[in-house]
C-alpha cells in the first residue's frame, strides 16, 4: 500500500513538472514570438519611416525639413540674396504632338533630359543649388536659400547658379547629340536679389520661392533669345570681375517698362 502511494505520488509529481515544463516552454516560445515579432515591426517601422525621409528629401529641401518638423508643418524664411534662374527649352512644342501616344513618347524624351540635368547636383560644386520646380519645358533653380546668412553683398550663391546655368548648356548639347533629326533650343534668364521663401499645403506639400527677385529672373527668361543667359544690368555690374557680359540694350519688360538687360557670354580668363 506504501509502495503505491509512492508510486502514485512519484507519477503526479512527474505530471506536475511535465505541465510546469510544457508551460514554461509555452511561455519562452511566446516570449519569443512576441521579441521577434516585435523587432520585425521595429524593423519594419524603420524601413517605413526612410522611405518617408527619403519621399520628403525629394519633395522639399534637406534645410527646409528640420524647420518644419520643429515647427509644425510651418516654414518661411526671408532670405536677403539669393540668385534665381529660369531655362527654357523654347522649341519643345514644335517636337511634342498633342496626341496620346505621341504625347507620352515626348514627356518621357523631357523627363530624361531633366534627368540628365538632376544629375548635376550630384557636382560637389553646385551642392547649393535647388532645383524649385518644372513649368511645363521650363526649369527653375535657385542658389543661396540654404543659409541663414544676412550679407546681402555676398555674390557667392549668384556664382554657383551662374556655373550651374552653363553647365546646363554644355548638358542640352550632350544631349542633343543623341537626338535624331532635332535639337532642343535653351533661352535662360538669371537674376539675383530678395526673396521669399516657404512651404505651402499640409498634405500635399510644396516649397517655392517669391518676389520681384523671381518676377525679373522670368523677364529675363521669356524676353530672352535662344542660346543666350539673359541677366539685367545690375548682375553683370555686381560680376564684371568674373564673367564676360554683352550688352543687349534696353527692352520692355512686363511690369518694369523698359529695362537695359545683358547676355553672360562666358567666364572671365583672369
Amino acid at each position: 500500500s506504501s509502495i503505491v502511494n509512492i508510486i502514485v505520488c512519484i507519477l503526479i509529481s512527474l505530471i506536475i513538472l511535465y505541465g510546469i515544463n510544457r508551460q514554461i516552454e509555452v511561455a519562452c516560445r511566446c516570449q519569443y514570438y512576441v521579441v521577434n515579432k516585435s523587432s520585425e515591426q521595429r524593423h519594419e517601422i524603420e524601413k517605413e519611416r526612410e522611405r518617408a525621409d527619403w519621399l520628403l528629401r525629394n519633395i522639399l529641401p534637406e534645410h527646409v525639413i528640420e524647420p518644419l518638423r520643429k515647427l509644425g508643418g510651418s516654414y518661411s524664411r526671408n532670405h536677403p540674396c539669393v540668385a534665381v534662374l529660369f531655362a527654357s527649352l523654347v522649341n519643345f512644342h514644335v517636337m511634342y504632338e498633342e496626341q496620346y501616344e505621341g504625347g507620352k513618347s515626348y514627356v518621357s524624351i523631357l523627363n530624361e533630359f531633366y534627368r540628365d540635368i538632376e544629375e548635376l547636383f550630384l557636382d560637389p560644386r553646385l551642392s547649393n543649388i535647388e532645383k524649385i520646380k518644372t513649368i511645363g519645358a521650363t526649369f527653375m533653380a535657385a542658389s543661396g536659400l540654404q543659409t541663414e546668412s544676412n550679407n546681402q553683398n555676398s555674390l557667392e550663391c549668384v556664382c554657383d547658379l551662374i556655373e550651374f546655368a552653363l553647365a546646363f548648356q554644355q548638358t542640352m548639347h550632350r544631349f542633343n547629340e543623341a537626338l535624331l533629326n532635332f535639337a532642343f533650343e535653351l533661352r535662360m534668364g538669371l537674376n539675383f536679389g530678395p526673396v521669399t521663401a516657404g512651404v505651402i499645403g499640409t498634405t500635399k506639400l510644396f516649397f517655392d520661392i517669391w518676389g520681384d527677385t523671381v518676377n525679373v529672373a522670368s523677364r529675363m527668361d521669356s524676353t530672352g533669345q535662344k542660346g543666350e543667359i539673359q541677366v539685367p544690368e545690375h548682375v553683370a555690374f555686381a560680376l564684371k570681375d568674373k564673367y564676360i557680359f554683352e550688352r543687349r540694350g534696353e527692352i520692355d519688360v512686363k511690369g518694369k517698362s523698359r529695362m537695359t538687360t545683358y547676355f553672360l557670354k562666358g567666364k572671365l580668363n583672369v
